[in-house]
């Protein structure tokens, strides 16, 4: 069978899960995520390996709180996470061999949610995700719309309140 890695790093966890082509969830692991930052790679690269087992990994994608390059490599900068231009699908892929895709983690939770989930009915949708922070992925005419430099649909950093503390 043919399986892929999701991971999502969060301000508080890493959260990875083996995946099928169809998008059933095989097997899951976590960990905390470090106050260190730099060990985050080597923490994804052990979830992987762990998960992976004899299975045959097609590839690790992960959704990252912030935001990320258009090319889906480097984490350009991250609210919770100390990161600015962080090539981090580079740094994951040298320690576990395997191609790695970076997005920004509502985008991906989007996507999922349209391709497996809730959203499969749909051509358009807004998916809001609530976490450590807020964020939005946006889909239209079937595809993940990522704006000019891949910010669309970032709803984590608008006032919400009136006269509210701006951010």
């Amino acid at each position: 069978m043919t399986v892929a890695i999701g991971v999502d790093i969060g301000g508080t966890k890493i959260a990875a899960g083996l995946v099928s082509e169809s998008g059933e969830l095989l097997k899951r692991e976590s960990e905390p995520t470090p106050e260190d930052s730099t060990k985050i790679p080597s923490i994804v690269a052990d979830l992987a390996e762990r998960l992976a087992g004899d299975e045959k990994v097609v590839g690790i994608g992960i959704g990252a709180a912030g935001f990320t390059s258009t090319d889906r490599t480097t984490v350009r900068f991250a609210p919770n996470i100390d990161w600015v231009d962080e090539p981090l699908a580079e740094q994951i892929s040298s320690l576990i061999d395997l191609p790695v895709v970076v997005e920004n983690d509502a985008n991906a939770a989007a996507w999922a949610e349209h391709e497996c989930g809730a959203g499969r009915a749909t051509s358009e949708m807004l998916f809001i995700a609530l976490g450590t922070g807020l964020g939005a992925g946006l889909i239209l005419r079937n595809t993940l719309y990522r704006g000019h430099e891949g910010f669309a649909g970032e709803a984590g950093h608008l006032t919400v309140v009136i006269d509210g503390r701006a951010c």
